[in-house]
């Protein structure tokens, strides 16, 4: 009953995977074994079964001598069944045998052209990132060039378009009559106040911090007492021509400052004249 299961079994797989793989292997070899024990048990098998065992330990390995060989070709010579069970199992092991050597030639020149692959790699990559330089430069030039292309598509569009087209000016600009910045009646309105107010100014300051007496009258009202007499201030003539000189010359400074401004003012600004009225338009209009 183990002998059929495993050759129902051996059958399974040799429908579904070849005679060198493992588990077929294996199977066989079991089968045989079982056979071989079978044979072994009964006395005829033991018998055949040492003879054959004798036989294959003399003679050497290979084919069967040629009297053997006529001896079992002969119609009337009793051929052992465990000896030709040994003689299949024999063959058998050869074939495999052959069938591994050729699956080990096979292995080794896999390997070997693998190897080879291994060894051409940096080879390779080093032609892969030509190739992809190659396609960066070809692709940065195309794309140049599509881009012109499409340019020049546009542009011929565009002056199709423009030669079909007509334009007509309804409204033409004009000038302004006066300047938009900057508003000069502003600013001299603001500089005029900005004059007055900081001359007002400086002379109140300098007025609170003079704490000298001037008049009779500034002393009696800063003191309860009778004034006895006055003192008349002794002035040579020689310091009232040096302050007649210093009033003139900043009188004369103040005039040429003066007049430096509004030169200025008329040949870079605006004329004068001009500007006198633009100030009288400004309180009248």
């Amino acid at each position: 009953a183990q002998l059929e299961a495993k050759r129902q079994r051996l059958a399974t797989l040799t429908s579904r995977y070849t005679e060198l793989y493992p588990d077929v292997v294996t199977l066989k070899r079991e089968i045989r074994e079982l056979e071989a024990r079978i044979a072994g048990n009964s006395p005829k098998g033991k018998e055949a079964a040492a003879a054959a065992a004798d036989t294959d330990t003399d003679a050497p390995e290979g084919p069967p001598p040629a009297s053997a060989q006529q001896k079992e070709a002969s119609p009337g010579f009793n051929v052992n069944p465990a000896y030709q069970r040994l003689q299949s199992q024999i063959a058998a092991d050869r074939l495999t045998i052959k069938n591994l050597k050729d699956e080990i030639h096979q292995i080794n020149a896999r390997m070997k052209l693998i190897q080879r692959r291994v060894e051409n790699i940096p080879k390779r990559e080093q032609e892969l990132m030509s190739l992809k330089r190659d396609y960066a430069t070809i692709k940065q030039s195309y794309d140049s060039l599509m881009e012109r292309k499409i340019n020049a598509e546009i542009a011929e569009n565009l002056e199709t378009r423009q030669k079909s087209e007509r334009f007509r000016i309804l409204d033409p600009a004009n000038l302004p009559q006066r300047p938009v910045k900057p508003n000069r009646r502003k600013i001299l309105a603001i500089g005029l106040l900005l004059g007055l107010g900081l001359g007002g100014g400086l002379a109140f300051l300098r007025e609170q911090m003079d704490d000298t007496f001037h008049t009779l009258e500034e002393i009696k009202d800063f003191v309860d007492i009778p004034v006895i007499g006055v003192i008349p201030l002794d002035v040579r003539p020689e310091e009232i021509r040096r302050k007649r000189r210093i009033r003139l010359a900043a009188a004369s400074a103040t005039a040429v400052c003066v007049i430096a401004v509004v030169a200025g003012i008329h040949f870079y600004v605006k004329r004068v004249d001009v500007l006198v009225l633009d100030f009288v338009k400004l309180f009248l209009v």
